[in-house]
């Protein structure tokens, strides 16, 4: 985050990998980590792995809390032409 804030950056987007799959430690770690992030930063947070959708009330409400931005692709799976 020291690199965010020597650019002066307000938001950051953090991608999670496929790997990253819905679970208490994972969601115990994301809100460890909230807490340490400056308060000048803003985060935004995109879900590469489809298990958190099921559970998105939970993730949407723990984000909220912290607030982070959810990123989402509005336009996934569609065809562009």
């Amino acid at each position: 985050m020291e690199v965010t804030e020597a650019l002066e950056a307000s938001i950051v987007v953090v991608q999670l990998p496929p790997s990253f799959h819905y679970s208490q430690s994972h969601l115990a770690s994301m809100t460890d980590f909230f807490k340490r992030t400056s308060t000048r930063t803003r985060l935004a947070v995109e879900f590469g792995h489809s298990s958190c959708y099921p559970h998105f009330d939970r993730v949407a409400e723990l984000l909220r809390d912290n607030g982070v931005i959810i990123v989402t692709d509005p336009l996934k799976g569609q065809s562009v032409h």
